[in-house]
């Protein structure tokens, strides 16, 4: 028995038993129509659903895409900046570190120089003195040698005269260093 033409879910009220909960008994059914109905239905709705969900995993991989671009690209820019900004800051902190070593190592070169040139000024006035001095008393030595000789002869006495001056100018020599020493 029919209750219905239209493709729809019919309810056919029975005489037989009562529904506890509605106070009804219903018996559902379809027919063939509205089964084709409604698997066409299906699988339009499927059909647009798919079409729906293809269009929005496009849009989606879409902007997905665009913005790990944006994202991608401000990242890149940041990091070359702080790479730049890094970059200039060790520099400058490495030429300035360079810079300190140099003036510290040319202040300590200069020191050592200066110390070098006064010792070696001070060693070479030792020793010009001490040579000054021996060469003296050789002179002084041979003068008193040479004056016993010379008395013997004319001829000597030139020589000796010669080597008197010759003392003299050494004793001139180590008087005038002796007045330039440095105080001890």
């Amino acid at each position: 028995m029919r209750a219905c033409s239209l493709p729809r879910i019919c309810l056919n009220p029975r005489a037989s038993g009562i529904n506890s909960r509605t106070g009804w008994d219903y018996d559902l059914y379809m027919d063939a129509e509205l089964k084709q109905y409604l698997d066409g239905m299906a699988a339009m709705i499927d059909a647009r659903l798919a079409a729906s969900e293809e269009r929005m995993t496009s849009l989606i991989d879409g902007r997905l895409t665009a913005s790990e671009d944006r994202m991608t690209n401000l990242i890149d820019a940041r990091l070359a900046a702080a790479e730049d900004r890094m970059t200039s800051l060790i520099d400058g902190r490495l030429t300035a570190s360079e810079k300190r070593m140099i003036d510290l190592i040319d202040g300590r070169l200069d020191a050592a120089e200066d110390r070098m040139k006064e010792f070696t000024r001070k060693a070479d006035f030792d020793l010009e003195t001490k040579l000054i001095a021996e060469f003296w008393k050789w002179g002084r030595a041979s003068d008193i040698r040479t004056r016993e000789i010379a008395s013997d002869s004319a001829a000597t006495a030139v020589k000796a005269q010669l080597i008197s001056e010759r003392l003299l100018n050494v004793e001139d020599r180590v008087s005038a260093l002796e007045r330039n020493r440095p105080p001890q």
